[in-house]
């Protein structure tokens, strides 16, 4: 079965806790502000975490996000 992440206009729900590209943790934000906040990064909003209270969404590219995942599900 393979996971679906939705990125950035495709989040619906709102507020969303938000991680910077970092991993530091900016806190729950309105996904309109996490959005910015990633556009202005040059980067991708990604839902990690979908069935949470609060989405998990994380900043970062998502080209080397879904590289990660499939190499990770490929064993290396």
């Amino acid at each position: 079965m393979t996971e679906h992440h939705r990125i950035n206009e495709q989040i619906c729900v709102s507020p969303v806790l938000v991680f910077d590209q970092n991993d530091e943790r900016l806190g729950i934000l309105a996904t309109s502000d996490a959005l910015d906040r990633a556009r202005r990064a040059g980067l991708d909003l990604i839902e990690v975490e979908s069935d949470q209270r609060q989405p998990i969404c994380r900043i970062m590219d998502y080209g080397k996000f879904a590289y990660e995942k499939k190499r990770k599900a490929s064993g290396h």
